[in-house]
């Protein structure tokens, strides 16, 4: 008997993606994957909401978080923390991994009514003072890329690479790791999983294999990119996807049907299985190999601009905080300014996004996310400065 999971990570403004037709992503990737989902009860999911993601589908697509929230009743689903704006986390500064994490737990409880106790890490970033920031907001668990564990511990068995472990990082500090399984080769990394047999992955998995769980993850808007590419279609444009949602289905019945599959929640695993050694892992800014690295040094390219203007803006609000505290402790009234300095993080939050930290030229010439990133730092500074001004201007 193995355990199986399936994860899916979601995020709604994607780095391609024209921001008018998002509403593709929910309507094809999201409300088909769990109207599939729903047709296999026997099958469970862990699904991670990046915060912004949270609220779009609560403004936009109500449905959708109603089909959520009865399956998390149902106890198929379970709700995971995705960050509040999907920052690469071993890449921005302490302080902001504790407020993207915190700020999108606030927003778990406003959407979702419950707060998270376990966390995907955007673009498998890692680093060892994450630990600490989990463990102080109540981050249990995190999936890791196995290619991340396989890079430090090249020797890892199959035993080693899909049970729990124990993390370690600063201040001895620990979280629950879970690997990402390899599921199959990947020939594009939006159709793998409509592409891979399902019949040799059960076989791999299911021989001599005791209490192990497989995770299989997968970005929740893949049926819409899926549809895209066997449709030959531009992104942003409608697509046919009756072809995938029928190569799924035969997927999902595979493990429904498999007696030796159990579904089973990473909580649930993790109540039934818990971690019997621990861990320490590097830094990882990307746990994908060598694939991973060539994306990667595209990301950077054009970013850093980007970088120093977020890095710009953070100094001001940072200022802005030092003056707040000065005049809060002479006595002045500086409720307004404290309000303005939170909108400040909220926009430099925002700008943070990894899809906004990568330069991409579009051929329909939609806006780039790069912009997106630029305007919010420009505006995160502005209302830094403004909340100064307010400060100063205030009479004792």
């Amino acid at each position: 008997m193995v355990y199986l999971s399936l994860a899916f990570n979601f995020m709604i403004e994607q780095t391609y993606f024209p921001p008018s037709k998002e509403e593709l992503l929910a309507n094809i990737g999201y409300r088909e994957l769990l109207k599939l989902l729903s047709i296999h009860p026997n099958l469970k999911a862990n699904l991670f909401f990046e915060g912004r993601t949270s609220f779009w589908l609560k403004e936009k697509s109500p449905d959708i978080v109603d089909m959520v929230k009865n399956g998390v009743k149902d106890k198929r689903y379970e709700i995971g923390n995705y960050t509040y704006t999907h920052p690469i986390l071993s890449l921005i500064p302490y302080e902001d991994v504790y407020k993207q994490i915190a700020e999108a737990l606030n927003v778990d409880e406003k959407i979702w009514g419950l707060r998270p106790k376990g966390l995907i890490l955007p673009e498998g970033g890692y680093d060892p003072s994450l630990t600490k920031i989990f463990s102080d907001l109540g981050i249990e668990w995190a999936l890791i890329s196995a290619k991340t564990y396989e890079r430090d511990f090249p020797k890892a068995r199959e035993e080693d690479l899909h049970t729990a472990f124990m993390l370690r990082g600063i201040f001895d500090t620990l979280i629950t790791g879970i690997c990402i399984a390899d599921f199959g080769p990947r020939t594009h990394v939006t159709t793998y999983w409509v592409e891979v047999n399902p019949k040799d992955f059960i076989k791999r998995i299911t021989i001599d294999q005791k209490n192990l769980i497989y995770v299989l993850k997968q970005d929740a808007e893949f049926i819409y990119y899926s549809s895209v590419v066997m449709n030959k279609k531009e992104i942003g444009e409608s697509a046919d996807f009756s072809k995938v949602l029928q190569k799924l289905e035969f997927l999902f019945g595979e493990f429904d049907r498999n007696e030796n599959i159990h579904p089973m929640l990473i909580s649930e695993y993790l109540e039934e299985n818990p971690p019997k050694r621990t861990i320490c892992l590097r830094p990882c800014l990307r746990g994908l190999g060598a694939r991973g690295r060539k994306s990667f040094d595209q990301w950077l390219k054009g970013s850093e601009k980007v970088g120093y203007m977020i890095d710009e803006a953070r100094n001001e609000i940072k200022t802005a905080e030092y003056v707040l505290t000065l005049a809060q402790k002479i006595g002045l009234d500086t409720s307004r300014s404290e309000k303005i300095i939170k909108k400040a993080w909220d926009k430099l939050l925002k700008a943070e996004t990894s899809t906004g930290r990568r330069a991409v030229a579009h051929p329909q010439g939609q806006p780039s996310r790069i912009i997106y990133s630029m305007e919010h730092a420009v505006e995160a500074k502005n209302l830094a400065r403004k909340a100064v001004e307010g400060i100063t201007a205030l009479k004792p």
